[in-house]
């Protein structure tokens, strides 16, 4: 029973929005055919996915708020990055592909907080933050993506539920907030 807590735990980490929003632009960079082209674009990602909703961690423990408060931190700090992030692509020439990442990405966010804050819903930020990419892995590069995508969701779905910090409810409701987000954003800039 204590290795698969641990192991469920290492997988949590492992896959913290942070950590999964860098790997997504890594891919997306260094593919031929991906829709981060440039060097500027990768930057932008990583700062505006990665270490802006990471300072809401040391914010949250410099003010000593639980960890309740500390998840709605990090919805708010990564709300106000992935919206400067979606700024500077606006402002700055790219692919229709990039626009829409940073569109969904800004659009999943403001979902969380409706559903969570608005609605009384729970959603995992967990799983938006793997449903996303994921989901845009696979309409980027095509279904051989979906077998990885789909075992590393199943992975993550089990470790949220084994370690108890979401219901299957609720990682569900997050996947959800991601494609609603994916969809309006579709609709807005493809």
């Amino acid at each position: 029973m204590k290795f698969r807590q641990t192991l469920a735990k290492t997988v949590r980490v492992i896959s913290a929005p942070p950590f999964m929003a860098a790997a997504f632009a890594l891919i997306l960079y260094f593919r031929p055919d991906g829709a981060i082209v440039r060097s500027s674009q990768l930057w932008a990602c990583l700062i505006c996915l990665s270490i802006g909703p990471t300072l809401a961690y040391p914010i949250s423990a410099i003010f000593r708020m639980g960890r309740e408060k500390q998840r709605d931190m990090a919805m708010y700090v990564s709300f106000v990055s992935y919206g400067l992030l979606l700024l500077w692509c606006l402002s700055n020439p790219g692919s229709r592909q990039f626009r829409f990442v940073c569109m969904t990405y800004l659009l999943s966010v403001i979902m969380l907080l409706i559903f969570n804050k608005l609605l009384h819903i729970r959603s995992s930020g967990h799983s938006c933050s793997i449903s996303g990419p994921g989901l845009l892995l696979c309409l980027f590069f095509g279904v051989s993506w979906i077998p990885g995508c789909a075992a590393a969701y199943a992975l993550i779905f089990w470790a949220s539920v084994e370690t108890e910090r979401h219901t299957p409810k609720e990682f569900i409701m997050g996947t959800l907030c991601l494609l609603i987000a994916a969809g309006i954003s579709a609709l807005v800039m493809l």
